[in-house]
């Protein structure tokens, strides 16, 4: 098992050790109160949290109510309004993620002008974030690819979204320096497989670190990101196994001006490198048991002062050494423009 994982018994639908699972060490001091209130949390925003907001009832005027632990009924649908943002959120100063709480299982984008944190106030039917606002906006089309670090299955040579499965969820944090989240996805589409999936990110970072492990079946387990015409692919890998990426480099936002996306994963953990469906740039992972690997957006008018190409992959150089010192791994780096 990777560093820092434990088995998961479960008691009651909760994902007990969840928390023993995040490398990095989410330890859980709780940015909340762990006092419940017909069943809600009160939230004391941080800069860096996890936010689960679930509707109390199917009226369209109910409030949101933030969860720790929630079970996804079997009858939710995509779009039915339970999830404020469609599912569950984390975030740094510098940027938040939010993912899908349902068969797609892929994440999307929060970019962020400010560093004050914003996912316990947004998608509750008071605002439409896929406009601009002075915090920022969803910055990021994600359709049927893997959006940003999506995990997702090989299927008939291609990157596709998870499918059907019985989800629960975990928000986890430590009070203000790291937060995450722990997704177990179980009977995937129509199987006997469970996927346990752990999020976290930590303060002053863009940059989600993923542990995940599938028991019960054998389903070829692929993480990528979208593919956007009229990108800079940049890819790097080292000379000896290590961390190695692929990104892209474009005006691929949905306020149409400058964002990045990369995936770093370690070489020696894939079968055969980046594979490109026109749809995702992904890889497909030796051993979906023990599997990790990180993703990190960067947007033109976020606080990374990145925007345009070469600036990108000096940031997603540096994030690479970063990950790479303690193999003492070196390579090249390889870009190249699709028109």
């Amino acid at each position: 098992m990777p560093y820092g994982w434990t088995n998961l018994p479960r008691s009651n639908g909760r994902i007990s050790n969840a928390r023993s699972m995040v490398t990095g060490g989410c330890r859980a001091t709780g940015h909340i109160s762990r006092g419940y209130r017909r069943d809600k949390i009160e939230i004391q925003p941080r800069p860096v949290q996890s936010i689960l907001l679930v509707r109390e009832s199917k009226r369209s005027d109910a409030p949101y109510l933030a969860k720790q632990v929630y079970a996804v009924p079997s009858d939710h649908a995509i779009g039915d309004g339970l999830f404020a943002y469609e599912g569950v959120g984390w975030e740094s100063e510098r940027i938040a993620y939010r993912l899908y709480l349902d068969e797609r299982n892929v994440v999307d984008i929060f970019g962020k002008k400010r560093s004050a944190p914003v996912l316990h106030r947004i998608g509750q039917g008071q605002d439409d974030y896929h406009k601009p606002a002075a915090w920022g906006m969803d910055i990021l089309k994600v359709g049927q690819s893997m959006g940003i670090g999506g995990l997702g299955v090989m299927r008939a040579g291609k990157a596709t979204q998870l499918g059907p499965a019985k989800i629960s969820a975990e928000t986890i944090d430590d009070g203000g320096r790291c937060a995450a989240v722990a997704i177990t996805s179980d009977a995937i589409a129509g199987t006997n497989a469970r996927l346990v999936t752990h999020y976290s990110i930590t303060a002053g970072s863009n940059v989600t670190q993923v542990n995940a492990s599938l028991t019960g079946g054998e389903l070829p387990l692929v993480a990528g990101i979208v593919k956007h015409a009229g990108v800079h692919i940049l890819a790097y890998q080292p000379d000896q196994p290590g961390w190695s990426y692929i990104a892209t480099w474009g005006r691929q936002s949905l306020a149409e001006d400058g964002l990045g996306l990369a995936l770093f994963y370690r070489s020696d953990s894939v079968k055969s490198g980046v594979i490109d469906d026109d749809q995702s740039l992904f890889v497909v992972f030796s051993d979906p048991k023990q599997i990790e690997y990180r993703f990190a957006a960067v947007w033109e008018q976020g606080q990374n002062g990145v925007t345009n190409a070469a600036q990108f992959q000096r940031y997603l150089r540096h994030q690479a050494a970063v990950m790479n010192r303690q193999t003492g791994a070196s390579g090249r780096v390889q870009n190249r423009r699709l028109w």
